[in-house]
């Protein structure tokens, strides 16, 4: 059975002390295949700088920056608008999540549309 992908969208604001373990929270989802979009609200710390280096390390990631701070809601629309997944999970930029997270999501989806 070939899974869906799922799309992790994370929104990040000045989060340099907990962005990165909320990232790898998230590439440790047992649930694959995935992708991890992140969007940067204009932040004034070195969070922006951690996700760079990250996206470089791992090929889930692709982050994008807003030009200036518009905030969450903004910030969740452009993940939506540049998702690729059947599913979309939004996890918060201080989230340490289980691992299985994802797919207990998925199968309680699953089991309700049933």
């Amino acid at each position: 059975m070939n899974k869906p992908l799922i799309t992790i969208g994370i929104t990040s604001f000045n989060s340099q002390k907990s962005i990165r373990n909320a990232v790898l929270s998230a590439l440790r989802q047992t649930w694959r295949p995935i992708e991890i979009i992140i969007i940067d609200d204009c932040s004034s710390d070195n969070g922006f700088e951690i996700l760079k280096r990250m996206a470089v390390q791992y090929k889930e990631i692709r982050i994008f920056r807003n030009s200036k701070n518009k905030g969450v809601a903004y910030s969740r629309n452009r993940i939506i608008e540049n998702s690729k997944g059947i599913f979309l999970a939004f996890f918060d930029d201080d989230d340490i999540s289980l691992p299985s997270r994802l797919s207990h999501q998925y199968k309680r989806i699953i089991e309700y549309e049933k």
